[in-house]
């Protein structure tokens, strides 16, 4: 940072009447209307939470307009059979040779090692019965494992612990396997695809087939590809995964392609490890990655976040830096309810992700119930994202790009700068988040980073120019 935007911590915060005593130092409960006003630095990162009254969606949708979404108009799906998003991607192949060969800045052979590495998990293991990517086997299998040899036996007596406990306790296991954050929510029928969508190397090659939710009593893959779920598994617990900072700074390059690559192999891992322990408790669960349903609306059922404008949830902690994965399950688990902490009103403000987007792939509008194309659903009202022009760019780079997480200033490292904003933003005062904008900029925040500064800086090891 330079000097020029070196601003004085205590100076500024006191012209704005905050001191360091009254930004959230421990748990506070309170009311504003019908919500809880909460504060937890651990968990929020500083921000003034408000949790949603029991019952009260978190969303607007036109129940005369939705329908579940089908996996085979996400982008990642049409690429393998939609002629409009194959042909503006084909003369783009070959673009990684090329980059390597050229040794071009940020896509070298350094860092699609780099990248290639951090696939590893999520690429050799990260199949299962409605993962993208595969269909036998794998991590995300709606069977068991192979655990102890508790088959047959009751499930867990928790009658020593209350509802709370026992979902801390499936929280907590979410984090020792290595998720960031957790939460769990009420199963909504609304997010289970409608259809599955994978590719295989087994023959055939794609399988396309419904998911239907039955009176069955156990997680079902037919012989046509018909994924069941039975309507006892009434809830998710969704799990939320840091990416890392330093290298989300140098998008688009390697390293943030490997943060992405990392988080996926992570999900692979914790969603299947947590999938397992939830089974030797002696009930039934589905660990899911992006297969199966929509990870961000059960994200914010659970109490992880809100939608932002780049259509990425955004974390009180982390921003949108996260990649999610989820478990449904039968288990009986207390759900947590959805919160705001000013999102949707500072987004209303900001639209720097889509100003920054190389694919104008962003809204910059209002938000609306309306869709781009068909892989938007109809009847939730948010900023729809353009997502065949979002993975243009990544056909036309030869990495995946994510500016929008770059560049977001929910997206800032710990620091006065960073607890200001989260003290003011939600205040309801358009004038305000505009204010923490400019100051966002100023600061030099979103910026892309060179990526051989991320393997330069001295973090966890120092090489000499």
């Amino acid at each position: 940072m330079t000097r020029e935007r070196e601003m004085n911590r205590r100076g500024f915060l006191g012209r704005l009447g905050i001191t360091a005593a009254s930004l959230p130092a421990a748990m506070v409960v309170g009311r504003i209307g019908g919500d809880e006003v909460l504060a937890a630095p651990e968990e929020y990162g500083g921000f003034l939470v408000r949790r949603s009254p029991e019952g009260e969606p978190p969303y607007q949708v036109d129940e005369n307009v939705y329908q579940r979404f089908d996996q085979r108009n996400e982008t990642f799906s049409r690429e393998m059979w939609d002629p409009k998003v194959i042909e503006s991607e084909a003369p783009f192949d070959g673009v990684e040779e090329e980059n390597i060969r050229t040794n071009k800045e940020g896509f070298t052979r350094l860092d699609y090692a780099f990248m290639s590495a951090a696939w590893t998990i999520a690429g050799a293991f990260g199949s299962g019965a409605g993962a993208i990517g595969g269909s036998n086997g794998g991590l995300y299998s709606w069977q068991p494992l192979g655990g102890p040899g508790m088959d047959g036996m009751p499930p867990w007596d928790a009658s020593d612990w209350t509802p709370e406990e026992v979902a801390l306790i499936v929280k907590k296991a979410a984090l020792f396997f290595g998720a960031s954050l957790s939460g769990i929510a009420e199963l909504d029928e609304r997010w289970i695809y409608s259809h599955r969508f994978t590719k295989d190397f087994s023959d055939p090659p794609e399988i396309y087939a419904p998911i239907l939710i039955e009176d069955v009593e156990s997680p079902e893959e037919r012989e046509d590809g018909t994924l069941v779920i039975p309507k006892s598994m009434r809830n998710v617990v969704v799990l939320a995964f840091e990416m890392d900072f330093d290298a989300i700074a140098t998008y688009p390059g390697g390293p943030g392609a490997a943060a992405t690559g990392n988080g996926y192999s992570r999900m692979t891992f914790t969603a299947a490890c947590l999938a397992e322990f939830i089974r030797g408790l002696g009930y039934q669960a589905i660990p899911c990655g992006n297969c199966t349903g929509l990870s961000i609306p059960m994200a914010i059922d659970a109490g992880l976040g809100e939608l932002g404008r780049l259509g990425l949830l955004i974390t009180p902690r982390y921003g949108p830096r996260v990649r999610l994965a989820k478990v449904i399950t039968d288990m009986p688990l207390l759900p947590d309810r959805p919160i705001s902490f000013g999102v949707t009103e500072f987004c209303d403000a900001c639209g720097r992700c889509a100003e920054d987007c190389p694919g104008e792939a962003i809204s910059a509008g209002d938000r609306t119930y309306e869709p781009n194309d068909i892989s938007n659903n109809r009847g939730i009202n948010r900023w729809p994202v353009n997502h065949p022009r979002c993975h243009l760019v990544w056909s036309q780079t030869g990495l995946d790009c994510a500016n929008c997480i770059r560049v977001c200033p929910f997206n800032k490292p710990e620091g006065w700068l960073h607890d200001a904003t989260r003290a003011l933003i939600g205040a309801n005062s358009l004038t305000m988040d505009q204010v923490m904008l400019k100051l966002d900029e100023a600061s030099g925040y979103g910026e892309q980073q060179d990526s051989r500064r991320y393997w330069r800086k001295d973090r966890y090891v120092h090489i000499k120019d």
